[in-house]
This record gives structure tokens, C-alpha cells and sequence, in this order.
């Protein structure tokens, strides 16, 4: 799969089973609560005094439970080195995974921040750009990727990344939690760019 072969992208992707009128509106209303909720909860964050490192926990929380992921990280790039860093990680290799680095372009995520586009893969041992290097040094098993970038202005900084759906037998991340962590990834954004602001005055 070449970079820029989205539409071959949006082929892997699951088939929905067709459903009723009703089930569609149910389905639309329960995405749009979650989505209420979620954007309520991150504004609270935004409202607390908590430095980035605790703030990106929690914001990490909030999106594993509300999208039942395994493990979740935030990276970011080190502008004086040009390459990612892990600015804070969740999950069963969560410690282990901070010291890493990886490079600008390098694996998933760095086609996520090269794209500036949210990538969500159920089968990564598929993908080509799947870089399985960290997940076999601490052997953690990666299944399905969903990632968001994280911008400043029109810069892309990072990005959001959650691994594995709970469940052994999980499909994957739906289209659904592709929403909602594009609004995770669009008010991240957000709070960073006020804060950046904020350190200018």
C-alpha cells in the first residue's frame, strides 16, 4: 500500500451488515452522546491545572475507556533532534516504551503525522508501513492501530495512538471510534495551540 492509496485503505476496512432505518438513527445518536461526552470531559481537563505529562495520562484514559483500547501513547516530535519521542504511554509496556525513539517518518505513526490524517488499521501484519520493531523488543502483541494527528496551527507536532480493541476476537476500532478520536486529536490540538499562546504573552 503506497502512501498517498487511501482509497485501498478504506477497501480494508469492515463491511457493515446492512441495518434498518432504526438501527442507523440509534447507531448516529448513541456516536453523537459519545462524542458530547467526550469533548465535555477533555474540556474539563482543559479547565484543571495539570502539566502536559498529566494531562496527556488522562487524556489517554478517557479515550481507552471510552473506546476499549489495550494500551494507548501519545508522540510527539523533538524539534531540536527531528525525530518522535514518546510523550507519555499507557498499557502493559507503557514504562518500557517512553525511553524509545522513533524516526520522523518511521512505521504507522509516522505516516499518520506525514499525512495529516487519522489511520486506523485492524490487521497491521498486512500493512506495509507497520513497523514491528518496539512491539517485538517487549513482546507485546499489536493487533489494530487507530491514530490521530495532533496539530499547532497548521504544523503537525504528534499524534494520538491507541493499540488493540479489548476482546481477542475484537474486529478492531470502527469507524465510530475513528470519530471520536478525530475529535480527541481536533481539541488536543487545541489545547495545545492556547497553550502555546499562552507562553508567548
Amino acid at each position: 500500500m503506497s502512501e498517498t492509496d487511501y482509497e485501498a485503505l478504506e477497501a480494508s476496512s469492515e463491511v457493515r451488515t446492512p441495518s434498518t432505518p432504526l438501527e442507523e438513527a440509534q447507531r448516529a445518536l448513541g456516536v453523537a452522546g459519545a462524542r458530547h461526552d467526550l469533548v465535555m470531559e477533555l474540556f474539563r481537563l482543559s479547565t484543571l491545572w495539570l502539566d502536559e505529562p498529566e494531562l496527556l495520562r488522562e487524556l489517554l484514559t478517557v479515550l481507552e475507556n471510552l473506546m476499549g483500547a489495550e494500551a494507548s501513547s501519545v508522540i510527539m516530535m523533538d524539534r531540536h533532534e527531528g525525530d518522535l519521542y514518546f510523550a507519555t504511554a499507557t498499557g502493559p509496556i507503557g514504562e518500557d516504551i517512553l525511553r524509545c525513539r522513533l524516526d520522523q517518518h518511521e512505521g504507522i505513526v509516522g505516516w499518520c503525522m506525514d499525512s495529516g490524517r487519522t489511520v486506523r488499521i485492524n490487521n497491521v501484519e498486512a500493512e506495509s508501513h507497520w513497523h514491528r520493531e518496539i512491539s517485538d523488543t517487549f513482546g507485546f502483541g499489536v493487533r489494530q492501530v487507530l491514530a490521530v494527528p495532533v496539530r499547532v496551527g497548521n504544523r503537525v507536532i504528534g499524534c494520538i495512538e491507541l493499540i488493540n480493541k479489548r476482546g481477542a476476537d475484537s474486529a478492531g476500532f470502527t469507524v465510530d471510534d475513528e470519530v471520536l478520536m478525530r475529535d480527541a486529536g481536533e481539541c488536543l490540538s487545541l489545547l495545545f495551540s492556547l497553550r502555546s499562546k499562552g507562553r508567548e504573552r
